[in-house]
């Protein structure tokens, strides 16, 4: 019955009264709006006749810069090209692209040349002894090995590993434009792997990114500990050089203090008493010292009627001694990580890595070797070949 009841409702707005549609107008108006049809006007959006336009601009305007490219560009540089004989590759920036080499198969000369290589006792044995002489006399070449370990140099031991890759080393590609006096193509051209470093250490100087970082963390640690100095605080970083010996570190802190007290009355005592045998020196000698110029650290006590201004609280030596420290950073981590640029051995060659151990009258060296003999020329390849000092020991030790 509820249900009923509420489906037969009817809603709040069939109760109000309604205000038909043409109350407002008159009789004539009204008897016109109600018989006439209402009037409906269409609007047609013409869309295609602007991608027509668009679509014939452009291929105008490719015609023309096709007929300019054919007609006026390429016809002086292909006659420049058949007087030379070399065609023009125009490549393309961020392009460049490693291709791994496929593994050498067994009918490949270069795996026969491995094959006859690897049974000859003679050559493998000729192919060390070369890698031996050349670290020696490389040795022998260095001004600063020879000052401080002498001339006559001799091996003593050596551990060289003599290894026959499997592929030749991998191809870098780069795609560009190839203008030849048939026309101009798109292709993909490979590229000389020194070239490809020098262009992508240029684009991403990463050696010089790490130093500069290096030389900013250091300027910057070395002024926050100046700073917590002035102020009476301890720096970051490396200990003060006046500090309680390491035999206080568990007695109580009172101590502590006091024997840190005691360390610092006597090193200002041993100051005057370096200053006061200067300046008795000075009297005994007779000799007149011309005035200092007013410096950073002591304006009022040279000039008393000058009056200081800002730049003599800036501690110009301290900043300048940071400075200098954040640029040796600099140096060093820039000779970490700029390595020479060297490029792809030769396909076919032998790889000769390990260790060797030169003889001096006082010393012994180690040297770490990596190098490539080429079977084509049956020298190693000078490019290549790398060698790093590991280490130098004495000869005959002594306790210290």
């Amino acid at each position: 019955m509820l249900r009923s009841i509420w489906a037969g409702r009817a809603p709040l707005a069939s109760w109000l009264p309604r205000r038909p549609l043409t109350s407002g107008l008159s009789a004539s108006a009204a008897s016109a709006a109600t018989t006439a049809p209402p009037f409906v006007q269409h609007v047609k959006i013409k869309t295609r006749r602007r991608l027509r336009n668009a679509a014939i601009g452009a291929g105008v305007m490719y015609v023309c810069w096709s007929v300019y490219f054919t007609r006026v560009v390429v016809p002086p540089i292909a006659d420049h090209i058949d007087e030379d004989g070399a065609p023009i590759f125009v490549p393309f920036p961020f392009t460049f692209k490693v291709v791994e080499s496929r593994p050498y198969k067994g009918t490949d000369p270069e795996w026969q040349t491995y094959i006859k290589i690897a049974k000859d006792r003679d050559l493998l044995m000729k192919i060390r002894n070369d890698m031996l002489e050349t670290v020696r006399v490389a040795a022998e070449a260095n001004p600063i090995l020879t000052h401080r370990c002498g001339k006559q140099m001799k091996v003593r031991k050596h551990w060289l590993d003599l290894d026959f890759p499997y592929r030749p080393p991998p191809k870098i590609t780069r795609n560009g434009l190839m203008l030849t006096s048939e026309g101009l193509d798109y292709v993909t051209a490979e590229v000389d792997p020194v070239t490809m470093m020098r262009i992508s250490r240029a684009l991403w100087p990463e050696p010089v990114a790490l130093s500069a970082s290096s030389f900013i963390t250091t300027l910057f640690r070395e002024n926050i500990n100046n700073v917590s100095r002035y102020f009476g605080f301890g720096g970051i970083g490396p200990a003060d050089d006046v500090e309680p010996p390491r035999s206080t570190l568990g007695r109580n802190p009172q101590e502590v203090k006091a024997m840190a007290a005691e360390v610092m009355r006597r090193r200002l005592e041993e100051i005057e008493a370096e200053n006061a045998r200067e300046r008795s020196d000075k009297k005994d000698t007779g000799v007149l010292t011309p005035p200092t110029p007013p410096t950073a650290s002591t304006p009022a006590s040279t000039d008393p009627d000058r009056i200081p201004t800002a730049r003599d609280l800036i501690p110009f030596e301290s900043v300048r001694a940071s400075i200098d420290e954040a640029w040796i950073q600099f140096k060093k981590k820039l000779a970490e990580t700029w390595l020479p640029l060297r490029p792809q051995p030769p396909g076919g060659s032998v790889g000769v890595s390990g260790l060797v151990e030169l003889q001096s009258p006082n010393s012994r060296i180690m040297i770490e070797v990596m190098a490539f003999w080429d079977p084509k020329t049956r020298k190693y390849d000078a490019p290549t070949m790398h060698m790093k000092l590991r280490s130098i020991r004495p000869r005959t030790q002594m306790p210290l």
